[in-house]
């Protein structure tokens, strides 16, 4: 067992890593150097949350069908992969091995990831925990076939000469994407937009101020220990829901939260942000837009302008934002047939004929 922190190269200004973790190079590129340093056939980075969730996973020249195998056997599970439970064993920068493996192996009942090293050829190999704290855990991989035989003492030395350069890599693109949300945040201040940035956890990364003022102004959702949370149970599951639908599907999804007065609704929209081209992206991340607090102003604005009800206006906004007639039903405690008939009567008064001239009506107002 060796200390990877020792040994350091004397310049990183042509360190692949480092140009990955700033967009210049890829993640990929950067660990085949690495397989090549270590003389290895293979090499990978893993990030694991709090939570115990895979959650950034790069390996060199590994085929689809491997990585198919690796989830049928479960082997993100730390009982099972001895690599991972190699990690969680042992402290940061230390360098573990052949040795180690064998050790471990010995305490498994399950061979399913033994069996899965053999088929995949990467039987040997060494490792370190570049970052163990609280929120992540970064584990480096030199990953060895039977041709490259068992790790030597050249290879722990080439392994220590680099592993130090991946953890500056690693935690300085962790650094760009705190920043990177915080510039998105200002940005989108400027626009006079209200948004949160969260993760796939509904962790609130960044948040623009007109957001931190809509917590205020309204009693649906708040921030409680960096997460967004609803109210009510009800709009918890909504904002869940929505969240995972935006990570699967990459789209678009909006919701109308009323906590417990149905008089002051608060319609999110919801989008997966598109990847930086700098950053790990450990998790999606979901940008949450208040899109309309449905306070006094703007409904006063459409019953002064078109000549609605209170009522007709929620509606008017609800459906001029893609919302259906049975979603607005439900939302509202209200039957279908009411919701019909509210919409025939904002038609008739706003002198339109088809839904896009709704949403092209209110679009001035939102």
């Amino acid at each position: 067992m060796l200390n990877a922190s020792v040994m350091n190269r004397e310049s990183y200004s042509d360190s692949k890593f480092i140009n990955a973790a700033m967009g210049i190079d890829t993640w990929c590129n950067a660990l085949n150097e690495f397989a090549n340093h270590t003389h290895s056939s293979r090499a990978q980075l893993v990030g694991i949350d709090k939570n115990k969730n895979l959650v950034f996973h790069s390996v060199t020249e590994l085929p689809m069908q491997a990585r198919v195998n690796f989830t049928q056997i479960d082997g993100n599970n730390p009982k099972i992969n001895t690599r991972l439970m190699a990690s969680k064993k042992y402290a940061p920068m230390q360098v573990v091995g052949d040795f180690e493996y064998e050790e471990i192996k010995q305490t498994q009942i399950n061979q399913d990831y033994h069996e899965y090293c053999e088929r995949w050829e990467m039987q040997y190999g060494c490792q370190t925990n570049l970052i163990k704290d609280s929120e992540f855990t970064f584990l480096l991989m030199a990953l060895r076939n039977r041709r490259d035989g068992m790790s030597t003492p050249e290879t722990y030395a080439s392994f220590q000469e680099m592993a130090n350069e991946v953890r500056i890599a690693v935690n300085m693109a962790r650094q760009l994407e705190n920043q990177g949300h915080m510039l998105l945040a200002n940005s989108l201040d400027t626009m006079s937009i209200s948004a949160f940035i969260c993760n796939s956890n509904g962790e609130v990364c960044a948040k623009t101020k007109s957001a931190e003022n809509a917590i205020l102004e309204n009693q649906i959702i708040d921030v409680k220990n960096g997460r967004l949370i609803a109210k009510s149970k009800e709009d918890q599951k909504k904002l869940d829901d929505a969240i995972a639908k935006a990570i699967k599907f990459g789209s678009q999804s909006s919701i109308c939260l009323k906590g417990d007065n149905i008089g002051n609704l608060l319609l999110l929209e919801i989008n997966l942000l598109p990847a930086l081209g700098w950053n790990f992206n450990f998790f999606p991340k979901i940008i949450i837009k208040i899109r309309d607090k449905y306070n006094k102003n703007i409904l006063s604005l459409l019953q002064s302008a078109f000549d609605l009800t209170h009522a007709e206006a929620q509606v008017a906004i609800m459906f001029a934002n893609g919302n259906t007639r049975e979603f607005i039903a439900n939302e509202r405690n209200s039957s279908l047939q009411t919701v019909r008939t509210q919409l025939k009567r904002i038609f008739d008064k706003m002198d339109i004929h088809r839904e896009a001239e709704l949403a092209a009506k209110l679009a001035i107002f939102m």
